[in-house]
């Protein structure tokens, strides 16, 4: 997963599988704003860019990047993406298409 945030500041990613569950560090489960801190998975900063990645659990379908906070009312989704790595296709003509990968 990537996504891009502040420089300097503690980012989470949030992970969710196709039905909208969300993993938990073991499983995928239905969401509950009290097991917020539960969710999250550490994101790492490359250099000072904002750029963040980290590793997507088996299933995730969609993700979120947040500003990591103590409460989810404090946290913010600074960036989503759709599966664990976002494709673009890029069509050229009718008969090739290029998938290109921007993670």
């Amino acid at each position: 997963m990537r996504g891009n945030g502040q420089s300097g500041t503690a980012h989470d990613f949030f992970c969710f599988n196709a039905a909208g569950a969300v993993w938990n560090g073991a499983a995928f489960v239905a969401w509950s704003d009290g097991d917020y801190v539960s969710y999250r998975i550490a994101a790492t900063q490359v250099g000072t860019s904002g750029r963040f990645t980290a590793t997507a659990p088996a299933g995730t379908a969609s993700y979120e990047l947040r500003v990591r906070d103590a409460t989810l009312a404090d946290s913010y989704v600074v960036w989503a993406g759709d599966g664990p790595r976002e494709t673009l296709t890029v069509v050229e003509d009718t008969e090739s298409a290029l998938t290109v990968d921007k993670s």
